[in-house]
């Protein structure tokens, strides 16, 4: 079988700042099961750190925080990707990007998932 007739084991789910709904958090995201593993950051972004906040059930949300319990935040370079502990992801079945800036305009995030 060629290689290219494997499914995907890594995508991107898209999560998007939409500024006529909230200027500074994006929709919530379904991860499908898979686990969250890495970020993708837009070129154009107005703040400078993103917070998470993440959800088993899609009605309750969270703040993400790390192992030791510190707050899961990353200072924005623009066009990079960023990586996830799996370990601080398990269990996160959906997923909203907070920016610390309001956004003039809608942003668009990759969360990088694979199968579990």
């Amino acid at each position: 079988m060629p290689y290219d007739d494997y499914p995907p084991i890594v995508e991107a789910v898209a999560a998007t700042i939409d500024i006529s709904a909230d200027d500074d958090l994006t929709a919530a995201v379904y991860l499908h099961g898979a686990t969250w593993v890495a970020t993708q950051f837009p070129a154009a972004f107005t703040g400078t750190n993103v917070s998470y906040e993440v959800s088993t059930d899609g009605a309750n949300y969270f703040d993400l925080v790390d192992l030791a319990g510190d707050a899961v935040s990353q200072a924005h370079a623009a066009s990079v990707q960023y990586p996830i502990d799996p370990a601080v992801t398990a269990g996160v079945q959906y997923v909203k990007v907070a920016s610390d800036g309001s956004e003039g305009a809608d942003r668009l995030f990759g969360i990088v998932v694979r199968p579990v």
